[in-house]
């Protein structure tokens, strides 16, 4: 039996394109699908018809075990010793950033058709709020995991990248959220980035060029942005991140809204007063959250260490401004 992408055994969280019947597709690591099926095995269909080398790498969990780390094919296959019911996790792990994956035909996407399965079975509720991140390279998890790897080599970045090892994703656990990472390598409020995503302005809202978002909102915005504007003046950087939050509130009406400042330390003495000369002129209640101290400034994009202190860090500070007071 064969189970479409969208049906009712199945669950998707993050960017994914819903405007095709016969597959969805993401480009956002940290994307993922969730199934439920009953028999010994199942067969995942992707299509890569427009996929280029290296492949984005997976997250695959049968039965809420061990993590597998698996390239994209065409067919992936998973086996039990038991006909179940059994419950399928797949987790948009790791892209080449520098591969096209804005404007058709993108190269480093994840499209996913359905499921080959016995029969399908109940998908487990999940009533878990929604933690958004909306930021660059950090977010998306680029040079987490450096060992046994050849930096140089831009090939060996599916290797090296991983959205599950970031703060972002951290946090989420720690606050028993579901993660949802929105993180494009060298985008910045007023730069675009690598694999032709536009500035933030521009691109949030859409998962990829002339694809707007249809997702579920989420119930706690972090945004994570200033890092690739670092060139700009203070005056040149106000306007667009004050433009980036009216566009983020006007997506998510009802969200609790953070910013955060760069880890780097840039912008850090003025954002709070963009964010309070906002909530003054929208009557809103954005909260501001500073990083300062939390992490060295070298390197700019942390290890899996640095990584975990950030999103416990970042936790706790949701906790003290009251942004997840709902959760406790």
């Amino acid at each position: 039996m064969f189970l479409e992408w969208n049906h009712r055994s199945i669950r998707l969280t993050g960017r994914w394109d819903r405007s095709i019947n016969t597959q969805t597709s993401t480009t956002t690591n940290g994307s993922r699908i969730e199934a439920a099926f009953a028999g010994k095995s199942a067969i995942i269909h992707f299509d890569i018809s427009t996929n280029v080398l290296p492949f984005p790498h997976l997250w695959i969990t049968v039965d809420e075990g061990p993590k597998v780390e698996v390239p994209l094919a065409r067919l992936l296959h998973v086996e039990s010793s038991n006909d179940g019911p059994h419950s399928l996790q797949i987790i948009m792990k790791s892209s080449s950033e520098g591969l096209a994956r804005w404007f058709y035909p993108q190269e480093a996407v994840v499209r996913f058709k359905g499921l080959e399965v016995d029969s399908p079975s109940e998908l487990r509720v999940d009533t878990r709020l929604i933690l958004e991140v909306i930021g660059d390279s950090i977010t998306e998890g680029v040079l987490v995991e450096v060992a046994n790897t050849d930096e140089g080599n831009y090939h060996e970045r599916v290797f090296q990248d991983d959205t599950c090892s970031t703060y972002a994703w951290k946090c989420a656990e720690r606050l028993n959220m579901r993660p949802r990472p929105i993180g494009f390598g060298a985008v910045g409020t007023l730069k675009s980035g690598s694999g032709e995503v536009p500035n933030v302005l521009d691109s949030y809202g859409f998962i990829f060029d002339g694809c707007p978002c249809e997702e579920e909102k989420a119930d706690v915005i972090v945004i994570a942005h200033g890092t690739n504007d670092w060139g700009r003046t203070d005056e040149e950087f106000a306007p667009a991140y004050t433009g980036f939050l009216e566009i983020v509130r006007q997506h998510n009406p009802k969200a609790v809204i953070c910013a955060m400042s760069p880890f780097v330390g840039r912008f850090e003495e003025m954002l709070p007063g963009v964010v309070d000369q906002y909530n003054q002129t929208h009557s809103d209640n954005v909260k501001f959250i500073s990083t300062k101290g939390w992490l060295p400034v070298e390197p700019v994009h942390p290890l899996k260490a640095g990584h975990a202190r950030a999103g416990e860090l970042l936790a706790k500070a949701l906790i003290e401004v009251g942004a997840v007071s709902h959760l406790l």
